[in-house]
């Protein structure tokens, strides 16, 4: 059923329909696809091992199925997707740091709002906020207790204002539990860099 009514909407929901249900959707058509076609075993048992905890399984399903023959299109980019993520909680979980940066504007393990986000040759990532600000969400499962280390450069803003920050778990509707850290500068708060619950003072 879930496949006859994604390939009426060729595949492409409304984005806005993939939003404010607590989860990450953002692969829902892939999965749909990858579950109701011919790798339908693989993929259930890949899920299934990542379920209980299971990371080498799913490593080994999604590196077949990423060049096997018999999956279609859709099923092979699902499993480039998981691939990418899995990759780096393997490295997180053998105590690593991993590079929380996406390789460029196709990487498949980030969700992108339609921002610019160029990785230039020095490593850095160049974002060019919109009207409606910016936003990149990386699909890698990190857990509640983690590092992180950065920096980032203003280089240029219609006025003096800005905002910059990291945000943890998924903000995608009002009454989600998630978590922000911010630097922003602006005309009421002043220059501050601050940790809050949503976007609570």
């Amino acid at each position: 059923m879930s496949r006859e009514q994604l390939d009426a909407l060729h595949w492409k929901p409304v984005r806005e329909s993939l939003t404010a249900w607590g989860t990450d959707l953002s692969l829902m058509p892939l999965k749909v696809a990858a579950l109701t076609g011919k790798s339908v075993d693989q993929v259930s048992r890949a899920e299934s091992r990542y379920r209980d905890g299971n990371l080498v399984t799913p490593v080994k399903v999604y590196a077949a199925l990423d060049s096997a023959p018999e999956a279609d299109d859709r099923t092979r980019e699902f499993s480039r997707c998981r691939l990418a993520a899995l990759k780096q909680e393997v490295r997180l979980a053998k105590g690593e740091w991993i590079d929380l940066l996406p390789a460029g504007e196709k990487d498949p393990n980030w969700k992108f709002g339609g921002d610019k986000v160029p990785r230039l040759p020095d490593g850095a990532l160049e974002v060019e906020s919109g009207l409606r600000g910016h936003g990149l969400c990386c699909r890698t499962h990190v857990g509640p207790a983690f590092e992180v280390t950065g920096e980032f450069e203003l280089v240029r803003s219609s006025t003096e204002d800005f905002q910059a920050g990291l945000l943890m778990r998924l903000p995608d509707n009002p009454k989600s539990d998630w978590y922000a850290f911010r630097l922003k500068r602006n005309a009421v708060e002043g220059q501050v860099a601050s940790f809050s619950r949503g976007w609570s003072s």
